[in-house]
């Protein structure tokens, strides 16, 4: 049962607030390594990326249901009078809709049009496979994966079948997630996990374990349900592009929020799409299940306008202060050809390449030598002997990496010679840096070790008294390296030298922080065990 106008008019009056001055700045002024919000996200998220939405699905089968009913060809392109059938559409098809609920057991149109066209679960797998399996993710994946890459959220819950936030993640920030389809499968992982976390509830449309009829969304497994509810305790969850038309997360919803004192303790934040559709209003776009939600749990549900999925994740990523990565400003500093040249080096570290391995390597070589960006190239190749180098070191062969990491000092300290872009000179002193730091742990007396961290903590030093211009990604690592620097020397230091060290340490660590990729990199400052006694004894500690 929905809502009285009155009480629907008092709802409109809370989708006031601003998505971008009240959900946008929680998400972003979190302190580092908290995530108070999970976000849930419906087939309206995937829009843009070329998938057809209930409803459009649902217009589709209408047409073919009246060429059906009424013998013109069924099946390509259909051809038929439209005046005829918008009568049939006013006046047969409710009564047809009725009787196929009633053979199907039904309630909701979608679900049982999707069963009267495709009755078997392997057909309607099937179907959404070849549906969705030439979409790539739209605008709105990208800014998602942008905020999850810096940490903004770390669990997603969605209805889709679509694999596009996760192809998001890896084609444009490298990251790689959790995925968990399956009800025996969600039970086996961490919740507190430092992987991104994709949460289909209703399966992957690579499996035959999908549910699209009502009756299979009438439940969620009790294990989803349970993973479900010890993830959301103490959390908020923010909605965008779904309407809560699955009776299944509706009720897991209701029932948490009436018997679990922990669960969404941040409250529902729903964003409701305030684009006209076919005419429709906003107030069309509160379903009964969001209307009655909303109407159990006023104090703990809230309404927001939405212009879509893609604009409210620009604005979150916009509000976070984030921008796009450096491999997308500057292309070549990330390629198939350096990839595989990196892959052939991970091999190089503990066997030997063979004469086609080795071919094929020098013609990838020989590729990035026309390459338009050459600076780029460079610190690719920089950074392709530094992470040769720890592989090495890793496995103790500490002679083999401390030639690595010359070498890759020798690449960087060439481009410093040269009049280079503001960015790619951060690049090349942050690889100089890393390599001097990673050569430091490999020197046997400590004035070796000393000599070599202070070279690197002075290049930081004095590289930040300016501001690199465009992606902040270079200055979050330099000031990364630094501080990594500060701990390295803070196990050897006197307390006057670790005084002034704990200074430095305390300023850039604010510094990072506060901008894009900081939240990150302290993150991983909080792992590093060449920093645990700033972590232990000194300032870094009050940042982690």
């Amino acid at each position: 049962m929905g809502l009285r106008d009155a009480e629907i008019g008092s709802l409109l009056r809370r989708l006031d607030f601003d998505p971008v001055g009240y959900l946008s700045s929680q998400v972003a002024y979190a302190p580092v390594g908290e995530c108070p919000y999970v976000l849930m996200i419906g087939a309206g998220a995937s829009v843009s990326s070329g998938v057809l939405t209930a409803s459009e699905l649902i217009a589709r089968w209408c047409e073919d249901l009246f060429a059906h009913d009424n013998g013109y060809p069924t099946g390509g392109i259909l051809e038929f009078p439209r005046p005829e059938f918008d009568e049939w559409l006013r006046e047969s098809y409710p009564g047809r809709l009725e009787e196929l609920k009633i053979r199907y057991g039904g309630d909701s149109e979608y679900g049982t049009l999707f069963q009267h066209f495709h009755k078997t679960r392997e057909q309607r797998q099937m179907f959404v496979e070849r549906s969705i399996e030439t979409s790539k993710p739209g605008v709105g994946y990208f800014y998602l994966a942008g905020l999850i890459d810096s940490g903004y959220f770390s669990t997603v819950l969605t209805t889709n079948f679509d694999d596009l936030l996760n192809d998001a993640l890896v084609r444009y920030f490298d990251r790689k997630s959790i995925v968990c389809a399956f009800d025996s499968a969600v039970t086996s992982f961490s919740s507190s996990s430092l992987r991104p976390k994709i949460i289909k509830l209703h399966g992957d449309f690579l499996y035959d374990s999908i549910g699209n009829t009502d009756a299979e969304t009438l439940d969620l497994n009790s294990n989803m349900e349970d993973k479900l509810a010890e993830m959301c305790e103490d959390k908020g969850l923010i909605v965008v592009g779904y309407s809560g038309n699955d009776e299944s997360v509706m009720t897991l919803l209701r029932d948490n929020l009436r018997r679990n004192r922990k669960f969404l303790t941040k409250g529902i934040h729903w964003c409701v799409n305030e684009v006209p559709r076919e005419g429709g209003t906003i107030e069309q776009g509160l379903s009964a299940g969001i209307t009655n939600l909303a109407k159990r749990h006023g104090g703990r549900v809230f309404l927001y306008r939405s212009s879509g999925f893609d604009d409210l994740m620009l604005q979150f990523f916009e509000k976070a202060g984030l921008s796009l990565p450096k491999h997308l400003e500057r292309p070549y500093t990330r390629n198939l050809a350096m990839d595989f040249i990196n892959a052939c080096g991970a091999f190089e570290v503990s066997s030997t390449l063979s004469s086609g391995m080795l071919r094929h390597k020098k013609i990838a070589l020989a590729s990035l030598d026309g390459a338009p960006d050459r600076q780029a190239i460079q610190l690719a190749k920089a950074k392709s002997e530094f992470e040769t180098g720890k592989s090495l070191q890793r496995l103790r062969k500490n002679a083999e990496a401390a030639e690595c990491f010359e070498r890759s000092v020798e690449l960087a300290n060439v481009l410093l010679d040269e009049d280079m872009a503001s960015i790619a000179r951060w690049g090349a002193i942050n690889r100089i840096m890393s390599c001097n730091l990673s050569l430091g742990t490999l020197e046997s007396s400590v004035e070796a070790r000393l000599a070599r961290f202070k070279l690197a903590f002075d290049l930081g030093i004095e590289q930040l008294k300016s501001r690199p211009d465009g992606d902040k990604s270079e200055y979050a690592s330099l000031l990364y390296n630094t501080i990594c620097a500060c701990g390295l020397m803070y196990a050897h230091a006197e307390s006057e030298l670790r005084a002034e060290l704990d200074g430095h340490v305390e300023r850039m660590a604010a510094r990072l922080v506060s901008i894009d990729f900081g939240r990150r990199k302290m993150n991983k400052l909080a792992q590093d065990t060449d920093v645990r006694l700033l972590l232990t004894d000194g300032p870094l500690r009050k940042f982690v």
